[in-house]
């Protein structure tokens, strides 16, 4: 969950409306006032910026810190997989899938080192990527077979 809330799969989305409505927050100069959006007005939106918001989760909303998800529980701020009757259909195969690759490698590697000195720098396509890649070491378990 921490690395999806910083580095969303899709960092930006939209929806059109399709009918009149009013967003209960969004509108005025602070956005918390109602927000009127008419048919087929297009609003977009962005997980990346949302996930890194102070006031939803704390003034190191910019960190690493998994430890934040034991005492907050987001609702509709923690928006990776988008959420509703258009959330991403592939959102539980992507964590088991995740899930899965961590407990090979936590298995399979004694420690994982990362070599690569270049800053991180992310590159915003059609989803949210790392520009340069990240170069690691693998160190194996000596107690598995090869």
């Amino acid at each position: 969950m921490p690395g999806l809330r910083l580095f969303p799969p899709i960092a930006t989305n939209s929806r059109m409306a399709n009918k009149d409505t009013i967003l209960s927050i969004g509108g005025g100069p602070e956005g918390k006032d109602p927000l009127f959006v008419k048919k087929n007005q297009v609003v977009t939106y962005s997980t990346y910026v949302m996930h890194r918001r102070k006031d939803l989760f704390g003034d190191d909303a910019d960190l690493f810190r998994p430890e934040r998800w034991e005492t907050i529980k987001p609702g509709w701020d923690y928006l990776p997989f988008n959420g509703g009757p258009r959330i991403c259909p592939g959102q539980l195969f992507a964590l088991m899938e995740a899930g899965y690759t961590t407990v090979r490698l936590v298995k399979a590697f004694r420690e994982v080192r990362c070599c690569d000195g270049r800053p991180w720098m992310e590159q915003l396509t059609l989803s949210l990527t790392l520009n340069n890649g990240c170069m690691v070491s693998l160190v194996p378990d000596s107690k598995l077979p090869n």
